[in-house]
């Protein structure tokens, strides 16, 4: 998973996924995620070791999360398939 070309963080007090004329906010449950797609973390099996970390370990509850972050942050997404997060 990783960001479509031209999105950027906003950190005003919030945080903020911006593209192009679309803005929104992202939760602070989220913002690991959208931190670690800044940082290049692209790989689902490393972004769901790295969620599954604050999950409590638990890899399920983690592609779970991951699988909701991208169907709220799928414009933002390329190729956002939450089913791929599943396999």
């Amino acid at each position: 998973m990783k960001w479509k070309q031209g999105v950027k963080l906003i950190k005003d007090g919030k945080t903020y996924i911006c593209m192009r004329d679309k803005k929104k906010e992202i939760p602070e449950d989220d913002i690991l995620i959208a931190e670690l797609l800044e940082n290049g973390v692209n790989d689902d099996d490393r972004l769901v070791s790295e969620v599954s970390v604050y999950e409590d370990g638990d890899n399920i509850q983690a592609r779970l999360r991951l699988a909701q972050f991208v169907e709220d942050f799928g414009d933002f997404i390329e190729d956002a398939v939450p089913s791929k997060l599943y396999e």
